[in-house]
This record gives C-alpha cells, sequence and structure tokens, in this order.
C-alpha cells in the first residue's frame, strides 16, 4: 500500500505562529509550530493547510472538528486531545505521543503513524482510509464500529484492542504483535501469517466458543 506524502514543496518558507493564533473556526495556511506548548487549549473547528509541527505539546486540548490537510508532525504530545469529528488527510505523525486522544468519528486518509504511541487511543466509529501504523503502541486501543480500509498495522503492538462491529477491508496486520484482541468475530477481511494464527488460536476459539480439550 502507497500512501499519498504530505504536499509541502514551500515548507521552507513556511512562517512561524505564535499559540495565541490557535482560535477556533479559522484556517491557518503554509505554518511551523515548533517548541510549541498550550496545554489545556479550546479551539472548535480549528483548520491546518500545510503545517509543520514540531516539539509541540497540546495535552488535553479540546479540538473538536480538527481539520489537518498536508501535514508532519514530529516528537509532538497530543495525550488526551479530544478532537472527535476530525479530518486528517496527508498527514505524517512522527514519534508522536497520542495517549487517550479522541479520534471518534472522524476521518483520516492517507494517514502515517511512524512510531507513535497510541495506547487507549478513541477512534470509535471513525473511517480510516489509506493508513499506516508503522512500529507503533496500540493498547487498548478503540476501533469498534470503525471502518478501516487498506489499513496496515505493520510492526505495532496491539494488545487488549477494542473491534467489535468494526468493517475491515484489506487489513494488514502480519507483522504485528496481536494479544487478547476484543471482536474475533468481526474481523472478516484481516490479513495475518500462519505463526500469528496458531498463536491466537487459544483466544479465536474462546471467543467462537470452541472448547479445546485433552
Amino acid at each position: 500500500m502507497k500512501l499519498s506524502p504530505p504536499l509541502l514543496k514551500y515548507a521552507g518558507s513556511f512562517q512561524t505562529i505564535p499559540a495565541a493564533q490557535l482560535q477556533s473556526d479559522i484556517t491557518l495556511e503554509q505554518v511551523r509550530l515548533t517548541d510549541f506548548e498550550a496545554t489545556s487549549l479550546i479551539a472548535r473547528s480549528l483548520a491546518f493547510d500545510e503545517a509543520i509541527f514540531e516539539k509541540v505539546t497540546l495535552t488535553q486540548a479540546k479540538l473538536e472538528k480538527l481539520s489537518i490537510g498536508d501535514a508532519e508532525l514530529t516528537t509532538c504530545n497530543l495525550s488526551a486531545v479530544d478532537c472527535n469529528n476530525a479530518s486528517c488527510i496527508r498527514v505524517c505523525f512522527k514519534d508522536c505521543r497520542l495517549t487517550g486522544i479522541d479520534f471518534s468519528r472522524s476521518t483520516l486518509k492517507d494517514v502515517l503513524f511512524d512510531t507513535c504511541k497510541l495506547d487507549m487511543a478513541n477512534f470509535r466509529f471513525s473511517k480510516l482510509n489509506r493508513v499506516t501504523f508503522r512500529n507503533c503502541v496500540l493498547d487498548e486501543a478503540d476501533f469498534q464500529e470503525a471502518e478501516l480500509h487498506e489499513v496496515s498495522f505493520a510492526l505495532s503492538h496491539l494488545s487488549r484492542v477494542e473491534l467489535t462491529h468494526a468493517k475491515l477491508t484489506k487489513v494488514d496486520a502480519r507483522s504485528a504483535t496481536l494479544h487478547d484482541l476484543r471482536g474475533w468475530s468481526y474481523l472478516h477481511g484481516l490479513i495475518i501469517d500462519g505463526t500469528q494464527l496458531i498463536a491466537i488460536a487459544p483466544e479465536l476459539a474462546a471467543e467462537l466458543g470452541i472448547h479445546i480439550e485433552p
């Protein structure tokens, strides 16, 4: 699967902005945020079009209907950020801490999460199209009733992940570590390898009510 990368042709000339410019109902274009902290920020319908985030901390911010198009986020901390109903298109998250982030009811397309911590992340009712989680921790992440199309969990760790009522198409988890997933009966469309099948067989049998006796 090949993702469309962020379009950042003029990144060298992006304007650096202060925290005061992050407000509701505003669109910021061709901007750079560096060594930036705005915890518990409240800004509804904030939009970024071509942006670079470096060492940005927005923990516990409320950013409902956040829109990010063509952006790179590196070494950022977005833990416990509420960005439900968000839109992320051609976005790269690298070395970011996203523990407990709320992406519920969001749309993610051509998004890369590279070496990110996404434990307890909420993707309920979201639509993920061409999304790669590479070398990420997704323990206790919630994909209940989400739609995943062409999604990869390459080299990622998934433990106690909720997938009940999820709809999967071409979801590749062959190099991922899978443990105690919830909702095996809804995983039509998941791709795993033979070694993984042996490892998860007891969990799969338990969920399907199959009794294994000596």
